[in-house]
């Protein structure tokens, strides 16, 4: 009698297991997807897909698989940027967070030149100097506001060694869109044309 009672516990015992360790797989997946559904912008690697809200050409929504991620540090502020083709073009996300994630979207046709800004080296040297943020340029028939400039760290790779380049930032007034100029050494000054797009409308999805 009490082999007969032990047997049927150990069935029991048994099957307890069997049920916790079957419920285990079938949470465990629920569990992933509920967390692959909820990723942020911040959140984003490579070989991630990208989807931006009405930031299309046509105001569609902008799509883009990301590529390649990059680091850059600007005295000690880290950002990193997202990049992946869109249209058969190279698009740019570059995301930074501080009390709040703040985004900008490069992925537009046009690429002004220095000299559409009405600006000269000498101009940028000044803006430079006396970080005024009273400095502003004319484009598109806009005014932009002189943000900040100063050298930054560019980190292709973890724990590559960065390279460094001089960036000027300028925003449209009463707008959302950014002129970044870019001085590499040895290569002529770059200007890119973005817009700042709120993070709440940046998707992203993981295979």
């Amino acid at each position: 009698m009490i082999l007969l009672i032990v047997g049927i516990l150990a069935i029991a015992l048994i099957f307890m297991v069997v049920l916790i360790l079957r419920k285990n797989k079938q949470t465990k997946p629920t569990e992933s997807i509920e967390a692959l559904t909820d990723l942020r912008v911040t959140d984003a690697q490579v070989g991630d897909s990208i989807s931006i809200s009405g930031a299309g050409d046509d105001y569609e929504d902008l799509n883009f698989d990301v590529d390649r991620k990059h680091r850059y540090d600007s005295g000690g502020d880290e950002s990193f940027e997202l990049s992946g083709l869109y249209r058969g073009r190279r698009g740019f996300l570059e995301v930074s967070q501080d009390d709040q994630i703040s985004v900008v979207l490069y992925a537009g046709n046009v690429k002004p030149e220095l000299h559409d800004l009405g600006l000269s080296e000498e101009d940028l040297t000044r803006m430079d100097e006396n970080q005024d943020r009273a400095e502003v340029c004319e484009y598109d028939g806009r005014r932009w506001n002189f943000q900040e400039s100063g050298e930054v760290h560019f980190f292709r790779e973890a724990g590559s060694t960065g390279e460094g380049f001089y960036s000027w930032e300028f925003r449209e007034e009463s707008g959302a869109r950014v002129l970044s100029v870019q001085k590499w050494e040895g290569e002529p000054f770059e200007v890119s044309l973005g817009r700042v797009v709120n993070a709440d409308d940046v998707h992203v999805f993981r295979q």
